[in-house]
């Protein structure tokens, strides 16, 4: 077909393959990196409940637990207690038992079940029938252990994990067992392969429409002859681009290499500084409790601390052993928290590295995506070229050796079975094999003297039985060479018939699987040797905070923009709310839950119309009926939001009074809590304080002198405006002129 004839559905449908091979390949890689990450946390998440349970038992009471009629003992109580307490507090936990070994066999002590009682595994002593593999690995390493995969008892089916109990002596005293219902949890792993097949479809249909996009100018051009022909410069500047975009991918390849690198070894940090910590704590509060570590224990420290380079640490430890003074001690204590605090620096770092890493591959793909697009139209020019060039050839010996120069330079193996036979291979496959590049005559054992003797007899069975059925096969096997590692090879054959429907020949295709079976062990290897104790609250508190800064961002910048005058009011409000807060002692949360409640306390106003926002003159009673509507325009706003829950008895009550007289439910007293009293003394003092559209800013002395009168009328609290004016005299006004950030405010 000559150039002119060109179709658009052609280069429609090259570029569609081009965009979905790269679109699918990459989400098919996301949804497995997803699926793995969700299974690792679980099972951090697990083994970081067993060691927390581990260390808060007590194992004096599990040691004296050893007759069944004991259940009604304060031990037995006090530890069932606390187990049902920590089942409680957590997610995904089914049971958590404590296991001690009596003999050659393990006993239960100790069980408490997120289903009742009633759904507890045993009794007091009663045997253990089936003890997994990585308990008594758990109990040998002297260290906590999840299964990598999950396991069935005559309860059910479970992912769970280990640690075993030690007394102040390091001695062995439990195991505690901590299981998650597997059905739970493979709930979570189909919602992801939903997730997954939705996110394959939006990927196929955006992947199609850009390719019908596409398709429409450079058919036009190949058809005009003038992708590069009618301006030369474009062939350079293409050419420029690839380039600088192969060196781009080149060198954020290099850095994500070395950032890798220093993953690693900040890793490896973290949990040689974790191990130190845990110990160090241990042998302080053995120390504390007036005992000594055993010897055992003390070389122990001593050597783990020396190879890692804190040996003054070391000589701290020697000096309370020897001597536990309070002034030892204390140094000790010091030791123990400066341990801590270059843990949590090394744990800032690796996240920090993670998320630079995230980063790096979104720049990575974003770079492999502007290749292939490249590619795409660069091999699509060079093709009809080649179209041109081949159809002025009548030589059709020249297209044949163009065809065979191709097939032996696929960068897979490729060869010929007919009558059982192998009666052609390509340079790739005779390399695989491990025979000359020039050899033509193949014997017909050739193949199956290549597999690997451990998967020689099943691999020549399946071959053999595919080829005389005439039917399509896929097998992977082992090739083995003398003096060389083996090859991880996988074939794939398919039937070629000829016009009559007879098959003639298998073709066959062997793709060296070599470097992605070595990635693959390196990476579980990798993976396993990490621990992910933190992550999971580290990822949910950041993007707790990301959303949470986006959705304040809004809602005040929201209401800000209706009315000039009241810019900076939420933020001023929040602040003296704040202050008055801290002054009479409340916790980090109530300043959180006060903090975000004044900072929208106002947003219902994003439902008052403007001409009666910003009016100059005195409202109407009608007028003055809507103003009072914004508290309860504002909780159906952000009433159906989470994090804001807690927030809107503020948001509502703002404006009620201790004498019933506020709005819109007229509360009284005691029924107006204590934030919602705080919000609304310094949402009164910033109204007088601050330039409104018809009037000015009171005076300090003035608005403390009006609300005063307030106060003993018996409209606000009397004692929190005491507190109040401490805090004003003491601080001062802020001025309406400066707007500070709410995610800043103190």
């Amino acid at each position: 077909m000559h150039p002119k004839g060109t179709s658009r559905i052609t280069v429609f449908l090259s570029l569609a393959a081009g965009f979905l091979v790269l679109g699918l390949s990459c989400s098919y890689i996301l949804y497995t990196g997803a699926r793995e990450n969700y299974f690792r946390q679980i099972n951090s998440y697990l083994q970081t409940v067993a060691e927390l349970a581990a260390l808060q038992v007590d194992p004096e009471n599990i040691a004296s637990l050893n007759e069944p009629t004991q259940t009604n003992t304060p031990q037995f109580q006090t530890e069932t207690d606390r187990l049902e307490k920590i089942v409680t507090a957590t997610k995904n936990v089914t049971h958590i038992s404590i296991l001690k070994q009596v003999g050659p066999q393990y006993h239960f002590i100790v069980d408490a079940s997120s289903q009742g009682s009633e759904q507890s595994k045993s009794n007091l002593l009663d045997p253990a029938d089936e003890i997994p593999t990585e308990l008594t690995q758990a109990v040998t390493a002297r260290t906590s252990i999840f299964t990598d995969s999950s396991h069935s008892d005559r309860w059910g089916t479970w992912f769970s994990a280990y640690a075993p109990i030690f007394n102040n002596h390091s001695q062995l005293v439990g195991v505690v067992a901590v299981d998650s219902d597997a059905n739970k949890i493979n709930l979570g792993d189909l919602e992801l392969l939903q997730k997954f097949q939705v996110t394959l479809a939006i990927v196929i249909a955006v992947c199609i429409g850009m390719a019908w996009l596409a398709s429409g100018p450079i058919t036009q051009s190949v058809r005009q002859g003038e992708v590069w022909k009618s301006s030369p410069h474009r062939r350079i500047v293409a050419e420029i681009f690839l380039v600088a975009v192969v060196l781009g991918i080149a060198f954020e390849m290099g850095q994500s290499h070395l950032r890798n690198i220093e993953l690693v070894q900040t890793h490896n940090k973290v949990t040689a500084n974790q191990a130190l910590t845990s110990l160090t704590t241990k042998v302080l509060n053995t120390i504390q409790s007036g005992g000594i570590p055993n010897v055992t224990v003390q070389s122990d420290l001593e050597h783990k601390l020396t190879s890692n380079n804190y040996g003054q640490i070391a000589d701290t430890f020697k000096e309370a052993i020897a001597n536990p003074t309070s002034s030892s001690i204390s140094k000790a204590e010091k030791s123990v928290e400066s341990l801590a605090r270059l843990q949590s620096a090394s744990i800032e770092r690796m996240n920090g590295l993670q998320e630079g890493q995230s980063s790096a591959n979104l720049r990575l793909f974003i770079g492999i995506f502007l290749l292939s697009i490249s590619t795409i139209v660069l091999v699509r020019y060079t093709a009809n070229q080649e179209i041109r060039i081949s159809q002025n050839l009548e030589n059709t010996g020249s297209i044949q050796a163009q065809l065979s120069s191709l097939i032996e330079n696929l960068p897979i193996g490729l060869f010929v079975i007919e009558n059982g036979k192998i009666t052609f291979a390509n340079a790739e496959w005779k390399k695989q094999i491990g025979i000359l590049p020039t050899q033509t005559d193949f014997h017909p054992d050739l193949l199956a003297d290549a597999i690997h003797p451990d998967e020689r007899e099943a691999t020549v069975e399946k071959i053999t039985e595919a080829v005389k059925q005439a039917k399509p096969f896929q097998v992977q096997y082992r090739i083995a060479k003398p003096g060389e590692p083996a090859l991880h090879v996988e074939t794939r054959a398919v039937p070629v018939y000829d016009t009559d429907g007879v098959c003639r020949q298998m073709l066959a295709f062997t793709v060296d699987l070599t470097a992605t079976v070595i990635a693959k062990r390196e990476v579980e290897t990798a993976y396993g040797e990490v621990n992910h104790k933190n992550k999971l609250l580290a990822d949910a508190l950041a993007e707790l905070e990301k959303n949470l800064e986006s959705v304040v961002k809004s809602l005040v910048k929201a209401v800000e923009a209706k009315d000039p005058y009241t810019a900076g009011h939420s933020e001023r409000v929040m602040q003296y709310s704040l202050w008055l807060g801290e002054a009479i002692g409340l916790g980090p949360y109530e300043r959180r839950i006060l903090e975000l409640g004044t900072l929208v306390h106002d947003v219902g106003k994003i439902g008052i119309p403007d001409a009666i926002l910003t009016k100059p003159d005195r409202l109407t009673d009608a007028e003055y009926d809507i103003i009072k509507k914004h508290p309860e325009y504002g909780v159906n706003i952000i009433g159906n939001i989470e994090m804001f829950r807690e927030c809107l008895p503020i948001v509502r009550w703002h404006h009620e009074r201790l004498d019933g007289r506020g709005y819109p439910d007229q509360l009284k007293g005691e029924e107006i809590p204590v934030l919602v009293r705080i919000s609304a003394i310094a949402d009164i003092f910033d109204a007088m304080t601050s330039t409104r559209a018809y009037r000015t800013g009171m005076e300090l002395d003035k608005v403390l002198n009006i609300m005063n009168e307030i106060s003993e009328r018996g409209e606000i609290d009397a004692e929190l405006f005491a507190t109040f004016c401490q805090v004003i005299h003491k601080r001062g006004i802020i001025p309406q002129a400066v707007q500070q950030e709410p995610w800043k405010a103190a």
